[in-house]
């Protein structure tokens, strides 16, 4: 599977305050990974192709703000213009997904954006986002070889409450109205492109009916992590003993308890597994095999995907996107718990459309139901540890681990046994458009 790395090192060259006649000297006061990281390319946003992002530095306040007066931030001084933006809205202000966007920082996210470049305040739900995006920026922003290009649009970054604080000489609290008066900044861009290999892991149990081996129930897990990051509490290996350590161990799980079943036992239809590379960098292995399948997709009856499977109760699940595509399929599921002998209280909080953490789009199993291929992600939920050097063997629950690869291989015995596959009887999305949750 051929990936591309683009590395970016991101420098800070000119901070300039407005003076009387000639500029003022030059200041520098944000630090380039402390202060400011591009966040272009990283969490869902498309990657840049520009090197450079200069102009005005214009603080825009807050892209909900119902009681801010029209015109606070005329149009055209967002016009090639490096625009500050919170995204929280102010305090006592209600619900943002309640509240209208300022039309004038709306615009700034479109294809048409006039900015030199947008600067997103790390705060609220973005807070956990900058230490994340301050690692990616070394390492670099990983895609599939032969992919898209980079779009000539405005480079996104992300600021500090605090470096915002000595920017606007006031407190976040008092950080509301529009400002025009903090001089003008330049940032250059330079991005080192590498391309390197890595690997899905497949193997393929045949299945024991002749008629029906040809079609293959999938199950999968990522074996990626993030690899080495900032340091907390002096430690800067990410573990990943839950994500997705026990996923993939799981995986292994199922698979060695169905090879060592007596023939006539074993599925009637083949099983395919699959460890997937490079999930945390955008689910890119899962998307080469599903592109570029080694089987035929008209083949794959169902899909499994276990993705942290080692924390939280020990007697619950939390299942996404089981009834997406089939609802016969969701009631297979649950049929093969309750056939365990201790079953799994299922909780499907995570799989509501609107839920903020999208769960449904952002693991492996997506790249199958994007081809019509009914699917269940098992899961054991979020936890304080997530993506943290804590997440470590010691805190995984070995035993609710063996429980999910029981579960996982009832299913697949439950679906792989029946004369049928699962009827698909929800929306089939179309293949090249992004998830919508």
């Amino acid at each position: 599977m051929p990936l591309i790395r683009r590395q970016t090192e991101l420098s800070v060259s000119r901070f300039v305050a407005d003076g009387i006649g000639s500029p003022a000297p030059e200041l520098t006061p944000l630090l380039p990974g402390e202060d400011l990281v591009l966040i272009s390319g990283l969490g869902g946003l498309p990657a840049t192709s520009r090197q450079a992002a200069s102009g005005p530095l214009v603080f825009g306040g807050h892209l909900y703000d119902p009681d801010l007066p029209a015109g606070a931030l005329p149009f055209q001084d967002l016009q090639g213009s490096l625009v500050i933006v919170r995204m929280e809205p102010p305090e006592g202000a209600g619900d943002p997904a309640l509240l209208p966007p300022r039309m004038e920082l709306a615009f700034l996210f479109g294809p048409q954006s006039p900015a030199a470049g947008v600067i997103l305040v790390a705060e609220g739900d973005l807070e956990d986002f900058f230490p994340y995006a301050a690692d990616s920026g070394p390492k670099g922003a990983v895609a599939l070889a032969g992919g898209e290009e980079p779009e000539d649009l405005p480079p996104f970054f992300l600021i500090t409450p605090d470096a915002l604080e000595r920017l606007l000489g006031t407190t976040l609290r008092e950080a509301r109205l529009p400002r025009r008066d903090l001089g003008e900044l330049s940032i250059a861009l330079e991005t080192t492109t590498t391309t390197f290999e890595d690997h899905n892991v497949v193997a393929v149990l045949p299945g024991t009916d002749p008629a029906r081996r040809h079609e293959l129930m999938t199950l999968g897990a990522h074996y990626d992590h993030v690899g080495v990051g900032t340091p907390v509490d002096g430690d800067s290996i990410f573990n990943g003993a839950d994500d997705n350590a026990s996923g993939t161990s799981a995986l292994l799980e199922v698979a060695e308890y169905l090879v060592h079943l007596p023939v006539e036992a074993r599925p009637a239809r083949s099983v395919l597994f699959i460890w997937h590379a490079a999930e945390e960098e955008g689910l890119l292995g899962s998307e080469f095999f599903m592109d570029n399948p080694t089987f035929s997709r008209s083949a794959m009856v169902a899909h499994i995907n276990m993705d942290m499977v080692g924390r939280n109760h020990p007697d619950s699940l939390f299942l996404v996107g089981s009834r997406r595509l089939s609802r016969e399929f969701g009631d297979w599921v649950e049929e093969a718990n309750a056939k365990l002998p201790m079953s799994f209280v299922l909780d499907y909080a995570y799989d509501a459309p609107d839920h903020p953490e999208r769960l449904y789009c952002r693991s492996d199993h997506w790249n199958f139901a994007r081809y019509g291929i009914p699917v269940v992600k098992i899961g054991s939920g979020l936890h304080d540890d997530y993506h943290k050097p804590s997440d470590m063997v010691d805190r995984i629950d070995a035993d609710k681990v063996a429980r999910v690869a029981a579960f996982a291989a009832a299913i697949t015995l439950e679906v792989t046994r029946r004369p049928d596959r699962p009827f698909v009887d929800g929306p089939i999305p179309n293949p090249a458009d992004p998830c919508q949750g």
